[in-house]
C-alpha cells in the first residue's frame, strides 16, 4: 500500500495530510458559514433568559384604590407614588449599599386609612412596565414566595444541556451527524415556539429543558462537522 505521493517510508505531518486532502477551500467555507447560521438559534436562546426573566419593580395591588383617578395635572409617576403612599408600607432596602426606606414588594396595609397593620399581598401585584412590557417575572408572578421558581427555570435549561450532551452525542454516533443536527434544530424550534404560549412557570421550565438539550445537540454536531 503506497503512502501519499508514492513514498512508503517517509513520515508525513498532519499539515501534509491536510494539503493532500484539500485545504480550507470553497466547500469548507460553505459548510462553515452554513453551520454558523445554525448557531444563531441556540445562541439566541442562551441570552433570551436574561430578558424573558427580567425583574422589575412591583408592589401589592389594592382594589380599593381603583376608585381613584389621577388628575390630568398630575403625572402618572406622581399618581403611583401617591397611591403607594396610602396603601404600601415602607421597609429598609434589601441592597447592602442602600439603607434608604423603600416601598414593600410583598406587603400592604390592611386598612389604608385607619391602621398601620400590614398583611401579605392577597390580590396580586402591580408591575413597573416602563422598561420591560412583559416577562415571565410579571406574567407568572415570580415574586415574594414564588421568586425561587424563576431561578429554577434557569436551572432547567442547564439540566437540558447535560441531557443533550449525553443523548444527542450517542444518537449522532448511531444515525449520523447531519440527521442529528436536523433533529436537534426541529427539537429546538418546536419547544422554542411553544414557550411563548406557556400557561404557567412549570410548563415553561419543562420546555426550557427540551431547548437546552437540543442546544447541546446542535453545538456538538456542528463542532464535529
Amino acid at each position: 500500500m503506497e503512502r501519499f505521493g508514492g513514498d512508503r517510508h517517509k513520515c508525513r505531518k498532519f499539515d501534509d495530510i491536510l494539503e493532500y486532502l484539500g485545504e480550507f477551500g470553497t466547500y469548507q467555507k460553505r459548510c462553515y458559514y452554513l453551520l454558523c447560521l445554525m448557531a444563531i438559534l441556540p445562541a439566541s436562546h442562551v441570552f433570551a433568559q436574561v430578558f424573558l426573566a427580567a425583574e422589575t419593580d412591583h408592589w401589592c395591588y389594592v382594589p380599593e384604590l381603583d376608585e381613584y383617578e389621577c388628575s390630568l395635572n398630575n403625572s402618572v409617576m406622581f399618581c403611583q407614588d401617591m397611591m403607594k403612599n396610602h396603601s404600601i408600607p415602607l421597609e429598609e432596602s434589601s441592597y447592602q449599599c442602600d439603607s434608604d426606606l423603600v416601598y414593600s414588594n410583598c406587603e400592604r396595609y390592611e386598612n389604608k386609612t385607619y391602621t398601620n397593620d400590614t398583611m401579605k399581598c392577597n390580590h396580586g401585584w402591580i408591575y413597573d412596565r416602563s422598561q420591560y412590557k412583559s416577562s415571565i417575572f410579571q406574567e407568572f408572578d415570580l415574586v415574594c414566595g414564588r421568586y425561587y421558581l424563576g431561578a429554577l427555570s434557569s436551572s432547567a435549561y442547564m439540566a437540558g444541556l447535560f441531557i443533550g450532551a449525553v443523548g444527542f452525542g450517542a444518537l449522532s454516533d448511531r444515525i449520523g451527524r447531519l440527521p442529528t443536527l436536523m433533529l436537534s434544530a426541529l427539537c429546538m424550534a418546536i419547544p422554542g415556539t411553544a414557550c411563548a404560549f406557556s400557561p404557567n412557570i412549570q410548563a415553561y421550565s419543562i420546555l426550557r429543558v427540551f431547548i437546552g438539550a437540543s442546544h447541546m445537540g446542535m453545538f456538538m454536531v456542528s463542532f464535529v462537522l
